[in-house]
């Protein structure tokens, strides 16, 4: 290979930013946010609130493999400020950074120096407290009228050991005295009445999931009812077009009981379609996930 060619192929680097991937503790998860933050930007200059990728450009654009393209996407989706969404028939994935949560995902960590793996938007920020229970006070150096985040990190951890030398409580009588950890409760199953959640179809295809994994017998009999026989990749894809639908025509407030009589109905309706060549077609595009090629340039 010619040195023209290597200069080429890196002549277009990813923009990736380090304290993204201190604040979510992920790497892949922090360069797929950079470029998808290259995106959004590009698709809001031209008018556009979402853009998309395939799993192939993911990984051209920025080496992330498939595999841990989802571990990646559960890590933004736990944080808030990712949003996913299937739209179009056939149902192709869309995406969306809400730049506020962002902005609070990371205001957290600066102030815990602790990576966060929850949503933040309905928090309020609050200051962290020291182990006496008082507030910690924050502190914000300007050098040459340029604050970095570094320093910030810097400080935060000076101001944490200089309060550990400084505490004035027994410790040894804290160590003769170790409080037990209570076991984690398990979690309980979903009831009927109960509904699954509806941000993102592949988050409701999971509430799904769980719900009939505390109920198989149900499972099993609506399969049979709707004589519902297909291979377990295009089942999955069939039920995700199925959330993706739900939320679309907003049936987001139907229960376990409603989701699971309208599942019943869709998979039937699905049977009925695939008897006819014409409709063959069209319902297997439906039944398969396959993200569109960006259309931004």
């Amino acid at each position: 290979m010619s040195i023209s060619a290597v200069k080429h192929l890196l002549s277009s680097p990813v923009a990736y930013h380090p304290i993204l991937a201190r604040a979510l503790g992920s790497v892949p998860a922090a360069v797929m946010l950079s470029q998808g933050i290259y995106w959004q930007n590009k698709s809001e200059q031209e008018g556009g609130t979402t853009f998309f990728l395939t799993a192939e450009e993911w990984f051209n654009q920025t080496g992330v493999t498939e595999d841990a393209q989802k571990t990646a996407r559960k890590v933004l989706g736990k944080a808030g400020f990712w949003h996913e969404k299937l739209m179009g028939m056939p149902a192709r994935m869309h995406y969306r950074i809400d730049v506020d949560a962002l902005v609070a995902v990371i205001d957290q960590y600066l102030k815990t120096a602790t990576p966060v793996a929850v949503d933040y938007r309905n928090k309020k920020r609050e200051k962290p407290r020291t182990s006496s229970g008082k507030f910690r006070q924050q502190v914000a150096v300007n050098y040459g009228n340029k604050e970095t985040i570094e320093n910030k990190e810097r400080l935060i951890r000076e101001s944490a050991r200089a309060e550990n030398e400084t505490e004035s409580f027994n410790l040894e009588e804290e160590k003769n005295t170790p409080t037990p950890i209570p076991p984690a409760p398990s979690p309980a199953a979903p009831s009927w009445r109960d509904r699954p959640r509806t941000d993102t179809p592949a988050q409701m295809s999971d509430d799904l999931r769980r719900f009939y994994t505390a109920y198989p017998e149900d499972w099993k009999k609506m399969l049979a009812e709707s004589g519902a026989k297909y291979p377990a990749a295009e089942l999955r894809g069939i039920i995700t077009a199925f959330c993706a639908y739900q939320i679309e025509n907003n049936r987001t407030a139907n229960n376990y009981q409603q989701t699971h009589a309208a599942l019943q109905r869709w998979l039937i309706s699905e049977k009925n379609m695939r008897k006819t060549p014409a409709n063959s077609q069209r319902a297997a595009a439906a039944a398969t996930y396959e993200p569109p090629r960006r259309i931004l340039n």
